[in-house]
């Protein structure tokens, strides 16, 4: 897995997390050169594996822009969650009882009602974060999570 957090002066760095001395916050973060930079807690952003239009990475923490077909701008705050789903069977077959499976996942709440929606694919096999923009993080943009506001 890959991080970033946000150091003290504001520059985001990227590399593996690191306990405080005698805490269970993460303080640091680890480079590959050997370094360790001091984050700012709560900053700590984990990488979902998912791209952005432009190919950007996409955290946690990180805001996304979605333009729908009809021009309706919506924004996404990136998360984590566990999340219980039943999975529904087949067509054809039959279910004895509920079949609820667990979820670690990478969840995107629109910022517009607050509803939590999965990355999916479309027709196309084209995930839906590849038709978002990475427009900046909750840390650094604070002004974008004007929340319940319909779309932004």
């Amino acid at each position: 897995m890959k991080y970033r957090g946000l150091t003290h002066d504001g520059e985001m760095v990227y590399g593996l997390p690191s306990y405080g001395f005698q805490t269970e916050e993460v303080t640091e973060i680890g480079m590959p050169d050997g370094d360790f930079h001091e984050i700012m807690p709560g900053t700590l952003g984990e990488y979902t594996e998912y791209y952005d239009r432009k190919g950007t990475g996409i955290y946690t923490g990180d805001i996304t822009k979605l333009i729908l077909p009809d021009g309706e701008v919506r924004l996404f705050e990136v998360g984590k969650a566990v999340l219980d789903r039943e999975l529904k069977p087949p067509k054809g077959f039959t279910a004895r009882g509920k079949n609820i499976v667990r979820l670690n996942t990478y969840i995107f709440i629109w910022l517009g009602n607050g509803a939590v929606l999965l990355p999916c694919v479309d027709a196309r096999g084209r995930c839906d974060t590849e038709k978002m923009e990475v427009i900046g993080n909750v840390h650094q943009n604070p002004e974008l999570l004007v929340r319940g506001g319909g779309s932004s």
